[in-house]
């Protein structure tokens, strides 16, 4: 029996006790360091049982730069009688885990033994990171944000002319070059896109309903063509939520086709959901309700433990070809959602991705609108845009469709020309403003001024990007609907149509 177990043995039953039950791993050490006796909390989350970790010594566990900074802290002990410190120590499997110790010098027959009381900070160490992650990605978006409203406006102005030129040839090679750069720019868009949903205020517009379908048809349109295959476990009775069924397909989409491409020689991707009620601290950073949760899991290769904690930063990669940005978009879709999007995963194991989405019990499901049509209108049309190449692309488109269209480039010219239109007795059919005109009125403050004048025409809003949620929910801020950039003309046309049939106004 060494000298710590004697101390402990000659303590009495109320210590003793303690010592067994506490919750904190508790250690008493020789003052050399060179033997120690430790309590079940201790062995435990070391991965040991006390007997297996009875004949083995502190430096045992110490990882590197806790065991350089050993021989310091015991000095710094017997000087100061008490000390806080952080240190890394090996589990059983080989993983390296935080732990927080307070450690005071007791003396038990005028010798001194160190007696240490430790917490696994494992979870805490997980939220700051998720937290850290949460705000960096929302610092980018800001730039992200910014740059893909620019870039959408100049791909609506390419993208509008294509469609016209389009029209008014017949020669068929000219119209496959023009396919190709259609092609390119529906690319270009999709890059917009998944710069837009990370940035600041790319809400999402969310419906209710039951996700087994987006998931369902997501993961096979991903994995069509391939040599993986999809194992579906999606119970009948999963609550609804509240979802953008475009972002979260993007999600289950980037997450498939990293699964696909982690089993390069083929495999099963495992796609389950299940109801779940959290208590608060369950899972970092969600709050106390009911989720549904979402995993997909592969057999692949694997995430070593020294990337797994970068894989959601936007453009780290390990891939030779990739932007580096589908992860942290889709991290960043889940958190709009109020979720949050985990990973466990090793190497040659494969890896799971667990994907948290709040679910609303008593839901009723929303009715989905009808899909926009392109069909002849007429009308009077007031649009406002601050780019001269998209006013021209969409009078020109627009007049085609039937449309008559007076074009403006701020809100103070629109009220203006609504003002006259109605003096003279020929009042504009609907109203489309853009949302942002830099140093000028825009469509926000527009529709409110124009809502004044008449309280019954129909107002479109079209955005590249803003911070503001107007697009996501455009009725309340007085808006009839709303319409994101880059759209193709058929878009804006079935959505003047599906408005204005049966309007008197003409």
């Amino acid at each position: 029996m060494n000298s710590v177990d004697r101390m402990l043995h000659d303590s009495d039953e109320k210590y003793r006790t303690l010592f067994e039950n506490a919750a904190d791993g508790i250690l008493l050490m020789s003052a050399d360091g060179k033997t120690f006796v430790s309590n079940k909390a201790f062995a435990r989350m070391h991965g040991y049982t006390v007997e297996e970790i009875s004949g083995m010594r502190l430096s045992d566990l110490d990882a590197p730069e806790t065991a350089r900074l050993a021989p310091e802290r015991l000095r710094q002990l017997l000087d100061r009688k008490t000390l806080t410190f952080e240190v890394e120590h090996y589990h059983k499997d080989g993983h390296v885990f935080p732990l927080s110790v307070t450690c005071s010098v007791i003396r038990v027959d005028g010798q001194p033994f160190f007696q240490g009381f430790h917490q696994d900070l494992s979870e805490r160490k997980r939220a700051e990171e998720a937290l850290k992650n949460a705000q960096r990605l929302e610092s980018i978006g800001v730039l992200a944000g910014g740059i893909a409203h620019d870039f959408n406006n100049l791909l609506m102005g390419i993208l509008g002319n294509v469609e016209l030129v389009s029209t008014r040839i017949a020669d068929e090679k000219a119209l496959e070059f023009l396919q190709a750069i259609e092609e390119n720019i529906n690319r270009a868009k999709a890059l917009s896109t998944q710069l837009l949903t990370f940035a600041k205020g790319g809400k999402p517009v969310r419906n209710t309903g039951r996700i087994q379908p987006c998931l369902r048809s997501t993961a096979e349109f991903a994995l069509s063509g391939s040599n993986v295959s999809c194992l579906f476990d999606l119970p009948d009775d999963l609550w609804p939520c509240l979802f953008d069924g475009n972002q979260i397909g993007q999600v289950i989409e980037n997450l498939v086709i990293n699964a696909k491409q982690a089993m390069p020689e083929g495999g099963t991707v495992v796609i389950s959901a299940a109801n779940v009620s959290l208590r608060e601290g369950d899972v970092p950073l969600l709050s106390e309700g009911d989720y549904i949760k979402i995993s997909i899991k592969d057999r692949g290769v694997g995430i070593s433990r020294d990337v797994v904690g970068r894989i959601f930063d936007p453009y780290f990669t390990t891939k030779q070809t990739g932007s580096g940005l589908g992860l942290a978009v889709s991290f960043s879709i889940i958190k709009k959602h109020n979720g949050h999007i985990a990973v466990e995963s090793a190497p040659g194991e494969g890896s799971v991705f667990h994907v948290f989405i709040p679910a609303w019990r008593d839901a009723v499901e929303d009715v989905v609108e009808r899909p926009l049509r392109a069909e002849k209108g007429m009308g009077r049309i007031l649009l406002m845009d601050d780019m001269e190449a998209i006013r021209a692309v969409l009078e020109q488109g627009l007049a085609g469709a039937g449309y008559s269209v007076t074009a403006t480039k701020d809100g103070r010219e629109a009220l203006e020309r609504f003002r006259l239109g109605l003096e003279e007795g020929k009042p504009f059919s609907a109203v489309v403003l853009d949302l942002t005109i830099p140093g000028g009125m825009g469509g926000r403050e527009t529709a409110r001024e124009l809502r004044k004048l008449d309280a019954t025409v129909p107002v479109f809003v079209a955005s590249g990007y803003s911070e503001d949620p107007v697009l996501s929910d455009p009725k309340e801020f007085g808006f009839t609907a709303g319409i994101g950039k880059p759209f193709v003309l058929s878009e804006i046309i079935g959505l003047l149509n599906r408005h204005l049939h049966g309007a008197e106004r003409t």
